[in-house]
């Protein structure tokens, strides 16, 4: 035996482990991505819960984790593994701003804009971010500071509907109706960061107060149908009931509840176009008309479409200013009507005024929005 020889390793004894790793692998991170991307939320929470356990110095599970735990609708728990991935991946633009937009859930404006402001620092040209930071000032009432971020959108993105909207509504400029990708992306977010909503069920109340509509003896067209309370509290009244939004979200929403036979997914004047004379009893267009401020093209096609003696039932955000404009663009990106316009609509339309009722058709920042309700009827 040659003494200088290298003593052979024993093939049957066990070899010294390996260091663990400190960060998930490709396909640990592929599994937990697929489960969240799939909505598959209990299983992300699951599968994200275990790699914070196994790999507690690596960002990336506890990321997942807050951001599933969010869109479970989980805010407040989703709060500590947020701020826990922005501490550990400190130039992870996204982790800054899942953590802003976590304080926005919370109310805390002022740690949310934090976070959005280091999030465009370290990515100047991070969208989202710039977008949730000019929402948090408007919210604010830092209207010209919202502008400036508006602004900073709209150079990076120019096709951006809502931005641009909301870019001309801060510098005061003025418009007939929002375009419709602001509309479909402020009606997806309407009845979370509204209170106090009850425009469907209290039109629908007044309708049947007025009309006494008999049971399953309508053809109504639900224009605006968000997320179907109007087709809920129409349904027993309806032969057919037919929903259009412009919101494939919202659509999807109305399906689930079961009670459309049909549902739209368009604009509600290009639809009222497309629909024949005399082919309905009943529109209905609860808190649609936010969305559009010049109401008159509207107001003709649905005098064309009804039958005679069928209705028109809608709410409107009410222009403070009775001797103003017909309507306007408010801060809020949403448009009021005057009363005297809608009562010069129904005048000129040939429409019977059946029932108007001033309401409070929502709250934002706890402060009440007036508004009116109308039943208008074909003669």
């Amino acid at each position: 035996m040659n003494p200088r020889a290298r003593p052979q390793a024993n093939i049957f004894s066990p070899s010294a482990p390996a260091p663990a790793a400190s960060h998930a692998s490709d396909v640990e991170r592929q599994i937990a991505l697929s489960h969240y991307a799939a909505g598959e939320l209990a299983q992300a929470e699951t599968f994200c819960r275990g790699l914070c356990q196994r790999y507690p110095r690596d960002g990336f599970g506890w990321k997942v984790l807050g951001a599933t735990l969010r869109r479970m609708n989980q805010a407040q728990a989703s709060l500590e593994p947020m701020q826990i991935a922005a501490k550990l991946m400190p130039g992870d633009w996204e982790a800054f701003n899942n953590l802003g937009t976590t304080f926005d859930l919370l109310a805390q404006a002022e740690h949310a804009q934090a976070c959005f402001e280091h999030a465009v620092k370290l990515k100047p040209d991070f969208l989202e971010a710039w977008r949730n930071i000019a929402e948090n000032l408007r919210r604010q009432n830092k209207l010209d500071q919202a502008l400036h971020a508006y602004r900073q959108v709209c150079a990076a993105a120019p096709a951006d509907g809502h931005a641009s909207h909301m870019a001309h509504t801060l510098a005061g400029e003025t418009s007939e109706r929002a375009p419709d990708d602001y509309y479909a992306d402020a009606f997806d977010t309407h009845l979370t960061t509204s209170l106090a909503y009850r425009v469907p069920t209290d039109l629908v109340a007044l309708l049947v107060r007025v009309a006494a509509p008999a049971t399953q003896a309508l053809d109504v067209i639900d224009l605006g149908c968000g997320t179907g309370l109007v087709g809920m509290a129409i349904a027993p009244f309806s032969r057919t009931l037919t929903g259009v939004d412009l919101s494939p979200r919202m659509v999807e929403k109305s399906r689930e509840r079961g009670v459309y036979q049909r549902l739209v997914c368009d604009d509600v004047v290009r639809m009222l176009r497309q629909q024949p004379e005399h082919s309905a009893d009943l529109l209905v267009f609860a808190d649609v008309f936010i969305y559009i401020g010049k109401l008159d093209e509207l107001m003709s096609e649905a005098h064309r479409v009804l039958r005679p003696g069928g209705r028109i039932a809608f709410s409107i955000e009410t222009l403070a200013d009775a001797t103003g404009p017909t309507h306007r663009l408010e801060r809020s990106g949403r448009y009021s009507q005057s009363l005297g316009y809608i009562e010069d609509l129904a005048s000129r339309g040939a429409f019977a005024v059946e029932a108007t009722e001033a309401c409070i058709i929502r709250k934002e920042a706890d402060a009440p929005v007036p508004g009116h309700l109308f039943i208008w009827q074909r003669p």
